[in-house]
């Protein structure tokens, strides 16, 4: 009779457990962000800034390494315990629909136990699985919400503010050009590699090369200055303040031409769009060059892009042919 206990027990437990499955409700958490950039603490305004110079607008994917793994893991578990309570069930359905004189003299009731045991531990661990394989679906998507969040407030920090950090750094670096330069000029031409408005990203770019061309009768040009947009924006992780990163004037190159000595001025775009300068070990995208050609034959580029020097070509053309004619 005892043989027959048994696989019923174990019938009444996996209908039980199956039963209580779905028990008990994955709550998620309230996501409360400040709604500004200047609210958040140091830490938060890292971590959107680096996610705003990662992605710019981009959609942040979820980070779902802990819940892939879970569900692997729940599928695998799932699919041992499935194959073995279905033996086992087979056993039980077998053991009940036999007469009770098939149990005489046959023994073998403790290995049952274990089997059964062991189908219903591996059963709860399943349902287990499946639940925390949930939860962790649930936090990637919650985080990635808070990225979100994080990324956008980021991002319409810097768009508010990157104008004004570049014209604080030229109110800067101008006078100190003009002094390295040693002229008075009559006219004053700010070339920036890169035009500065926002990209498709919606971020600009991460840094700028600057030149600045002198014009007074001639012309001197001091290039090679960088404004460093990215370690500018995160110098308010700790502050409310901006500090301006500009690389040391020593750095900077400075020439000097006369007009009557320039064979040609144009502006060259730049041949592919991975183009980069290298200057002072540091890297900063372009748009073009400004292109002169020079009577003893030697060639002078400055980064820049085709709307700032569109003036000064202007110019330049016409102090060219005076000092020609």
């Amino acid at each position: 009779m005892e043989n027959k206990i048994i696989p019923i027990v174990y019938l009444l437990t996996l209908l039980l457990v199956i039963f209580l499955r779905n028990k008990g409700e994955i709550k998620s958490s309230v996501i409360n962000l400040p709604d500004y950039f200047l609210k958040l603490n140091s830490q938060l305004r890292k971590s959107a800034l680096d996610l705003a110079w990662k992605f710019g607008y981009k959609e942040i994917s979820s980070l779902p390494i802990s819940s892939t793994a879970r569900k692997i893991f729940s599928a695998l578990l799932g699919l041992i315990a499935i194959i073995i309570n279905v033996f086992l069930v087979i056993g039980a359905i077998f053991l009940l629909t036999r007469p009770l004189e098939y149990f005489e003299h046959r023994k073998g009731g403790e290995g049952l136990i274990v089997a059964y045991v062991i189908g219903i531990l591996l059963l709860i661990a399943f349902f287990r699985s499946i639940k925390k394989a949930k939860i962790a679906s649930a936090n990637d998507q919650e985080q990635k919400e808070y990225n979100s969040i994080l990324q956008k407030l980021g991002v319409q920090f810097v768009q508010d503010n990157v104008a004004e950090w570049i014209s604080s750094m030229d109110n800067q670096t101008r006078p100190i050009a003009v002094k390295e330069s040693s002229t008075k000029p009559e006219s004053t031409f700010f070339l920036s590699s890169r035009d500065f408005s926002l990209k498709s990203s919606g971020m600009p770019s991460n840094k700028l090369g600057i030149t600045y061309i002198f014009s007074n009768g001639y012309m001197s040009a001091v290039s090679n200055i960088i404004f460093d947009i990215k370690q500018t924006s995160y110098s308010y992780v700790d502050s409310d303040s901006p500090t301006f990163y500009i690389n040391q004037s020593q750095d900077w190159t400075i020439e000097e031409f006369h007009y009557k000595d320039v064979v040609e001025f144009n502006y060259k775009p730049k041949e592919s769009t991975s183009t980069t300068v290298k200057s002072a070990e540091t890297n900063y995208p372009i748009d073009g060059y400004l292109h002169l050609g020079l009577v003893n034959g030697s060639q002078k580029e400055y980064p820049t892009s085709k709307k700032d020097v569109s003036n000064f070509l202007t110019l330049a053309r016409e102090k060219v042919r005076s000092s020609k004619s």
